[in-house]
């Protein structure tokens, strides 16, 4: 089976299919879960995960091989150069404060308690108006372009030296960074407002399905959506079949929406 490789990169892969597998045993509602599970399986997939190049997960199971291929995205990104993430600026800054202040045995000075508490606030002020940057057609376009340099090396997937010969299911897990406070969706000129709007699923939009819908090469796709600008723990997981789209939406009862946007916020 193949090497498990030891470096930042994998370690970021490997909490992040953590963190998505956890949050589908603990948090996921039954129905998801159950959907889920009819396609993966779930509680098996820690356990015997072995960590490769192209794609980066090769898991062998009662029920089968899968071969999952992580990548992020980001529903914010700082202009074209590079599609660069917001939210991968956010967390190195954080990074950056947190190393400024914290010495090697990780303690902070008093004197240093008033400075780091201000430079904490308008790291925090500057993340809560990152939505002021959203754009539709911009995040439509900075979410398809990953997937779209991932999706083009299925092929080489494949090839996988360790695959070879054998069945094996292809999927994505997508891990997306993104705001939800004060988000609206739209769908035939009606606005949802959406009440508990810091902490919910991101609406679904239609150019998104689409992607995914005509993915033929790939036997599932999971989004895993994280908080902007923090890696902390999974705040929705969802299963998309391409060849069963429209199972995958209903029987996750999703809403699919034509767009999304952000008000406007001004700061005093």
């Amino acid at each position: 089976m193949a090497q498990i490789l030891d470096n930042d990169k994998k370690s970021a892969e490997l909490s992040c299919l953590k963190k998505t597998i956890e949050y589908i045993q603990t948090k996921s509602n039954q129905r998801v879960a159950k959907y889920i599970n009819s396609v993966i399986p779930v509680d098996e997939i820690m356990d015997n995960v072995v960590l490769d190049e192209v794609p980066d997960f090769i898991v062998n199971t009662s029920k089968g091989i899968y071969a999952i291929e992580h990548f992020k995205t980001d529903f914010c990104n700082n202009g074209d150069k590079n599609n660069q993430s917001i939210s991968q600026l956010s967390q190195k800054e954080m990074w950056d404060i947190y190393y400024k202040y914290h010495d090697e045995e990780e303690a902070i000075k008093d004197s240093d308690i008033e400075p780091a508490t201000e430079d904490v606030k308008n790291f925090i002020n500057k993340l809560n108006t990152t939505a002021n940057a959203f754009e539709y057609k911009r995040f439509v376009e900075g979410f398809k372009k990953p997937y779209a340099k991932h999706y083009a090396k299925v092929d080489a997937y494949r090839e996988n030296k360790h695959l070879q010969g054998k069945d094996v299911k292809f999927g994505f897990l997508i891990e997306f960074q993104c705001q939800t406070l004060g988000i609206r969706a739209k769908k035939h000129n009606m606005i949802k407002f959406f009440r508990h709007s810091g902490n919910i699923q991101f609406p679904l939009t239609k150019p998104i399905v689409d992607a995914f819908a005509a993915a033929n090469a790939l036997d599932f796709i999971i989004l895993a959506q994280y908080e902007e600008g923090f890696m902390t723990e999974s705040k929705s997981v969802l299963l998309f079949e391409p060849a069963n789209i429209e199972e995958s939406i209903r029987k996750q009862h999703l809403k699919v929406y034509d767009s999304v946007y952000f008000p406007k916020v001004i700061l005093r």
